[in-house]
């Protein structure tokens, strides 16, 4: 049980990133990009390690971005 515990860490950091990013969405596309970003530091003489693990990460931070500028343009548009 303790091993299983250690290992649900991460993916509870990334949930309650997920779950503050619906409502924040700045915070996922910085934590999420920050963390692509160090995880191919951290493993740049892997490649298959970049490709299945740092690629999605920096994905998930850029789409994050992307949601994050476009409700901030609606928002404008719309005098908020």
């Amino acid at each position: 049980l303790p091993d299983f515990a250690l290992h649900m860490v991460p993916t509870l950091f990334l949930a309650a990133v997920v779950a503050v990013s619906w409502r924040w969405e700045w915070v996922g596309a910085g934590v999420f990009t920050a963390l692509g970003i160090a995880y191919a530091y951290v493993s740049r003489n892997h490649v298959s390690w970049l490709l299945s693990i740092s690629l999605p990460l920096l994905a998930v931070g850029v789409l994050y971005g992307w949601n994050w500028r476009h409700h901030r343009e609606l928002h404008a548009i719309r005098g908020r």
